[in-house]
């Protein structure tokens, strides 16, 4: 998935943020899909070249500033069958959000977003009574995610983190 950000130029060119660990996957789409107010519509991909994480993208029919100013902010996503193939314990993030997540057979929560860092990704989680929590993607806070059922379930024990002050 990517996010279309702004035009780059006067020939349609719009650049968007990716949120995938292979922006280079991009480069060989013929198709996506833009999300329009929760519906998925089908754009032809004339051109996209990653830069870093950023992906630069030409649509066909999509010929001027104006017309990719349409797109700014719209979310691109593509078929199941472009889907990289990922290494074993490894997510997509779309498959993360909005997943259940359970400690010591108790729901504890829902995963609201996953924001990386150097170390490692980490879980933001709102709990049940509405606070936000912050977990590591480690073995050491997850057992384990089952992507099917968007249930995860984070390491039995007492507290999730160790207050040190």
């Amino acid at each position: 998935m990517a996010r279309l950000k702004a035009p780059r130029g006067t020939n349609g060119l719009i650049s968007a943020v990716s949120f995938s660990d292979f922006p280079e996957r991009f480069e060989r789409l013929e198709e996506a899909f833009v999300d329009f107010y929760g519906e998925k519509k089908r754009f032809v991909v004339e051109f996209a070249e990653t830069r870093g994480d950023a992906v630069l993208f030409k649509f066909e029919r999509f010929d001027s500033d104006e017309d990719a100013e349409v797109l700014v902010g719209r979310d691109v996503f593509v078929r199941d069958e472009d889907v990289v193939e990922l290494p074993e314990d490894a997510f997509f993030v779309h498959d993360l959000i909005g997943a259940e997540v359970f400690r010591n057979g108790e729901k504890l929560g829902e995963i609201e977003s996953v924001y990386s860092t150097p170390a490692n990704d980490v879980y933001e989680i709102r709990t049940i009574d509405g606070e936000e929590l912050a977990i590591p993607a480690v073995g050491d806070f997850v057992e384990s995610f089952d992507p099917k059922t968007k249930r995860m379930t984070l390491t039995p024990g007492g507290d999730l983190y160790d207050d040190e002050n």
